[in-house]
């Protein structure tokens, strides 16, 4: 067994203790022994080191060792939450109050009647059977249970407490861990996991740290300063500016073209046949120049965007275009792409960052945002961007407050 726990056994009489160890077959298994006969176990043990001993120090009073071979944790909120019910003793104090109910108590008249009358039970006899007709509290928490309240209790056949074990302290992959009597609560602790790694992610990509999940966006914004750099610079290079060149070249052609539907065919047939960065941002410029062109072209490519019989390539360009110009118009449209696109992650991608771009205040879409970034099973690239965008947003929106 790696983990080893110890448990209390105080106040727990043997019959609810077996149905615990029962209940723990498969899971674990309880050793009860005399406490000196435990700490020279753990001396003995020939895996012991120094963090084992320090169990010794949490042996004291009625005890127990408890192997686990299961996750030790849900052992311990397994016990928490799997009590047994228990009789009461007289002298015990209770620990919670103690209700007996209206019922047939199945008893013939008799001396049963002044019996359950002494504890201040109102009764009565009805198809030759003695009935409780109210319910009453004969017990309060913290008060000694009488003998009367005992006898009666016995008769009914009410177990009034429940009992159980709580793993005290637990030696757990080299470490000594002292655990909470309280339930674990496994759904808040993986929400917190998950708020965690959000940020761990986030702290990556704002300060370049590269990891398995963001080098693909740190790469693609390295790229980015470097050819801002050579040509604030006045750097030549082939590689850097022939996309620039590639760009304006379309433009000149778009710009000879005498009607608005041979502009957007020339763009179309460009931006199916490159990966140009530069398409996107001259383009923009090119089609923002005045109200009539800008609206014109939003609805040209949001209806390319919502197109599912075109090729994927023309629908995630569509996509940064509408981002690009700042389509407010357009943000449920991308919205509903977004949730429909989980199977392609460049359109998925390009969505989400043309949002980030819009700068939304819709909690739904902000809130489906957050959920692909925290969805492991989604691309890294994407999940990179879905980080990004909500990073944009809320600047947005603190810059807003303020």
């Amino acid at each position: 067994y790696e983990n080893i726990g110890i448990i209390r056994i105080e106040n727990i009489p043997n019959p609810p203790l077996q149905r615990i160890r029962h209940s723990l077959r498969g899971k674990a298994k309880i050793k009860v022994a005399k406490n000196s006969l435990m700490r020279l176990a753990l001396e003995k043990a020939p895996s012991n080191n120094d963090e084992m001993i320090q169990l010794q120090e949490y042996i004291k009073g009625s005890c127990a060792f408890i192997f686990i071979k299961d996750n030790p944790f849900k052992v311990a909120n397994f016990l928490i939450k799997n009590r047994v019910p228990t009789s009461a003793k007289e002298g015990q104090i209770a620990p919670n109050e103690i209700f007996i109910p209206p019922q047939d108590t199945g008893f013939s008249p008799g001396a049963i009647i002044r019996v359950l009358q002494s504890i201040g039970l109102k009764t009565q006899i009805k198809g030759g059977s003695v009935k409780i007709v109210e319910g009453a509290i004969v017990c309060k928490a913290g008060e000694k249970v009488s003998r009367k309240v005992v006898n009666v209790l016995n008769r009914l056949g009410v177990e009034p407490f429940r009992v159980g074990l709580s793993i005290n302290v637990l030696y757990t992959e080299g470490s000594v861990i002292k655990l909470s009597p309280s339930k674990i609560d496994f759904e808040k602790q993986l929400k917190l996991l998950a708020k965690a790694n959000q940020n761990a992610l986030a702290l990556a990509l704002e300060t370049s740290y590269p990891i398995k999940e963001n080098i693909t966006s740190l790469i693609a914004k390295a790229v980015r300063q470097v050819s801002a750099l050579a040509e604030m610079e006045g750097l030549f290079s082939k590689d850097l500016y022939s996309p620039k060149q590639k760009a304006s070249k379309v433009l000149t052609e778009m710009k000879r073209a005498d009607t608005l539907t041979k502009q957007i065919e020339i763009f179309i047939r460009t931006i199916t046949s490159s990966h140009n960065p530069w398409m996107i941002m001259e383009f923009a410029s090119f089609f923002v120049k005045d109200k009539e062109r800008r609206e014109k072209i939003i609805s040209a490519f949001k209806d390319y965007l919502v197109n599912n019989e075109l090729e994927s390539t023309i629908r995630w360009r569509a996509a940064w275009m509408l981002g690009e110009l700042e389509a407010k118009s357009c943000i449920q449209e991308l919205a509903k792409v977004m949730n429909e696109s989980d199977n392609d992650w460049e359109l998925q991608q390009a969505v989400i960052w043309a949002i980030g771009r819009i700068k939304t205040e819709d909690e739904k879409i902000i809130q489906t945002v957050g959920n692909i970034l925290n969805d492991n099973k989604v691309d890294p690239r994407v999940r990179s961007t879905a980080a990004s965008t909500l990073g944009e947003i809320a600047d947005f929106l603190i810059e807003g407050v303020y």
